[in-house]
C-alpha cells in the first residue's frame, strides 16, 4: 500500500506542468484509481473543484489514463469495449498501453478494434504494433492488420501479403486486391498483375473492380484482355473498367460488348460508352428500365439527364421496388417530381421496410430491394437497417436542396412521429440552417411531450448553438436522471468493405444522444457541464466511465 502511494505520488510529480490542485489531494485521487475506488477518487476532486473554484486538467488526464489502464484488464467483454472505445475517441498516443492489453484479449473483437484504432494514430510506435499483428493467430487480425500497412506503404507488406495468401482457404483470397491496390512500386504492381490472372473468379473480379476505383490505367493491357473471357461477370467487370478509366482504344469493343452481351454486359458496357462521350443507342436500356428491370433502371440513372421521363412514369409503379428505384434516381438529380412521392421513403412505420442492396453478377450495378417488417429480418440480413439509415437520410438531404418549403413540414412529422432513426440528421441540419424557421421548430421540439428523444435532441442542439434557454439545465437534468444508468451500446455499423468498417463502433440511438451530450458538454466546459460529467464519473453506469476517461483525456490536452 505504501508502495502504491508512492507510485502514485511520483507520477504527479512527473507530470509536464505542476497541478493546480495541492499535492496530497492530487496524490490521494490517484492512489484511490489504483484501487479500484473510482466513485471516492472522483467525489475527491469534486470536493476539491467545489472548494477552489476550479479545474485542474492535468490531474484530470492522468485519472483518465489511470482509469482505462484499470479499466482493460478487466475481464469483462463490455468494459473491453468500453476502454477501447475510450481509448480511440481520446486520439492520445499516450493510451497505446491500453489497446496494447486490447491486442492481448481473448476477444477477436476487442483485438480488431484496438488494430482499428492504433491505425487511425500517426504514431510509429503504433505502426510497430500493428506489424506485430502479422503474427497473430487470427486469420482476420493479420489481414486487417496487412490492410493498415498497405495504406501505410510499410516496405516488407508485400512479402507478408504474397506468403500470407497461399495459407488460406480460395473464399477468403478475394480480400487480397482490396489490401494490394495501397501498395505502391514495381513488385506491387506485378502483384497485382497476378491477381486480375489469378485461377480464381473472385479474386480475378475484385481486382478488376479495385483498378476501376483506384484510376489505375498502368493495368488496362490486362482489362482488355480479360473482357475478351467469356464468363459474363468478368465481362460487365472490364466493361465498367473501360469506362472508368476513360479508355477510348475500347470503343469497338464495348460496342460489341453493348450488342451481344448478356443483359448486365450490355449496360456496363452502355455505361461505358456515356462515360467515354460515344455514340451509342439507348433505345434497348429505355425499354428494359420502362418493363421494371432494377439493373437498366440504376444504369440508366447514373447517366446524367437521361431517363428522367421514365423515372417519373415509373413513381406510379404498383411494384415498389420499381416505385423507390425511380424515386431515388429522380432526387439524386433533384428533380421537384420526387418530393410528390418522397413520404414513400420517409415514412415506413407501418410496413417496416427495410432496404438492402443487391449486386449484379459483375459487381458493378447495385440496386435497392425491398424487405418488409426489417426489424425481425435485421438477423438474417445484417446490416439492412444501418443501410435502410443511410438511404432516407440521403433523401432527406436531396428533399433540402430542392425544396426548403417542403423540408420543415417533413421535419416536423418525422420528429414528432416517435420514429427516432431520422432524428439525429434533422436536428442537425436545423442546426447548420439557422434560419429562423429552423430555430422555431427546434424549439417546438424542446416543448413537445410524447417525443422524448426528439426533445432532447433539439435543446442539445439549441445548447451548441448558445440560444437563450433552459437548454444547459434540459441537458444536464437528462444525464443525471435518465442518462445516469445507460449502458453506453454500441451497433455494428454498414459494412461496405470486405474489412474495417465491419468492426467499426457506432453508438446505438439512445447511447448515440448520451455520447453527443457528454461530447457538447466537454467541449463547452461550462461549470454546469463539467460538473455534470464529474457526477457521470461518480453515479453513472460503472462501465460509461472508461468512454468518458477518454473523453476527458481528449478534451484536457
Amino acid at each position: 500500500m505504501v508502495l502504491s502511494r508512492v507510485i502514485a505520488i511520483l507520477t504527479l510529480l512527473s507530470f509536464p506542468l505542476l497541478a493546480s490542485f495541492p499535492e496530497d489531494r492530487a496524490a490521494q485521487m490517484l492512489f484511490l484509481l489504483h484501487k479500484g475506488e473510482v466513485e471516492k477518487a472522483f467525489t475527491i476532486y469534486s470536493e476539491e473543484v467545489r472548494e477552489s473554484d476550479t479545474h485542474d486538467f492535468t490531474l484530470l488526464q492522468e485519472a483518465g489514463k489511470q482509469l482505462l489502464q484499470k479499466g482493460v484488464e478487466s475481464r469483462d467483454p463490455e468494459v473491453e469495449v468500453m476502454c477501447m472505445f475510450g481509448a480511440g475517441i481520446s486520439n492520445s498516443s499516450s493510451l497505446l498501453p491500453v489497446l496494447v492489453k486490447g491486442m492481448g484479449s481473448k476477444q477477436e473483437q476487442i483485438q480488431l478494434l484496438a488494430l482499428r484504432f492504433l491505425g487511425a494514430l500517426h504514431d510509429d510506435e503504433a505502426d510497430l504494433l500493428i506489424q506485430n499483428a502479422l503474427g497473430s493467430p487470427s486469420l482476420l487480425m493479420r489481414l486487417e492488420a496487412c490492410l493498415h500497412l498497405a495504406q501505410k506503404n510499410y516496405p516488407d507488406i508485400l512479402n507478408q501479403l504474397q506468403s500470407l495468401m497461399y495459407k488460406v482457404p480460395p473464399q477468403i483470397r478475394a480480400v487480397f486486391p482490396q489490401i494490394a491496390i495501397h501498395i505502391e512500386g514495381g513488385e506491387a504492381e506485378s502483384y497485382m498483375r497476378h491477381l486480375l490472372t489469378d485461377k480464381e473468379l473472385s479474386v480475378r473480379m475484385e481486382a478488376i473492380l479495385r483498378v476501376a476505383k483506384g484510376k489505375r490505367d498502368e493495368f488496362l493491357p490486362q482489362i482488355r484482355k480479360l473482357a475478351t473471357q467469356p464468363h459474363h461477370a468478368e465481362q460487365e467487370g472490364c466493361a465498367f473498367a473501360l469506362g472508368a478509366l476513360k479508355d477510348s482504344e475500347s470503343i469497338p469493343l464495348l460496342r460489341e460488348l453493348a450488342e451481344k452481351g448478356r443483359p448486365t454486359v450490355r449496360m456496363a458496357a452502355l455505361h461505358a460508352l456515356y462515360e467515354l462521350n460515344s455514340s451509342f443507342s439507348l433505345s434497348w436500356l429505355k425499354q428494359e428500365a420502362l418493363c421494371g428491370d432494377l439493373f437498366a433502371l440504376q444504369t440508366l440513372a447514373k447517366m446524367e439527364g437521361e431517363g428522367n421521363e421514365i423515372f417519373a412514369k415509373l413513381l406510379d409503379s404498383e411494384d415498389r421496388e420499381v416505385h423507390f428505384q425511380a424515386l431515388l434516381a429522380l432526387l439524386k438529380r433533384r428533380d421537384k417530381r420526387a418530393i410528390a412521392h418522397i413520404e414513400s421513403l420517409l415514412f415506413l412505420d407501418k410496413q417496416d421496410l427495410g432496404f438492402y442492396q443487391v449486386s449484379s453478377p459483375g459487381g458493378t450495378i447495385k440496386v435497392w430491394k425491398c424487405l418488409p417488417s426489417a426489424h425481425a429480418s435485421a438477423k438474417k440480413y445484417p446490416g439492412i437497417l444501418a443501410q435502410t439509415t443511410a438511404l432516407r437520410e440521403k433523401a432527406l438531404l436531396a428533399c433540402l436542396e430542392i425544396s426548403e418549403k417542403r423540408f420543415y413540414p417533413l421535419c416536423r412529422r418525422l420528429l414528432f412521429s416517435g420514429e427516432r432513426s431520422l432524428v439525429p440528421l434533422i436536428v442537425k441540419l436545423l442546426e447548420n440552417k439557422q434560419s429562423e424557421e429552423a430555430l422555431a421548430l427546434l424549439r417546438e421540439g424542446t416543448q413537445k411531450t410524447g417525443a422524448p428523444y426528439a426533445r432532447n435532441y433539439c435543446a442539445l442542439a439549441l445548447y451548441r448553438l448558445r440560444e437563450e434557454g433552459p437548454y444547459e439545465e434540459m441537458i444536464t437534468r437528462w444525464i443525471r436522471l435518465a442518462g445516469g444508468e445507460t449502458l453506453i451500446q454500441f451497433k455494428e455499423g454498414e459494412a461496405s468493405e470486405l474489412l474495417s468498417p465491419k468492426f467499426a463502433l457506432s453508438p446505438s440511438e439512445t447511447s448515440r444522444f448520451l455520447v453527443e451530450s457528454y461530447e457538447t458538454l466537454a467541449s463547452i466546459q461550462s461549470p454546469a457541464a463539467l460538473d455534470t460529467l464529474l457526477y457521470a464519473m461518480v453515479h453513472g453506469n460503472p462501465k460509461n466511465r472508461y468512454a468518458l476517461a477518454g473523453l476527458l483525456i481528449r478534451i484536457t490536452e
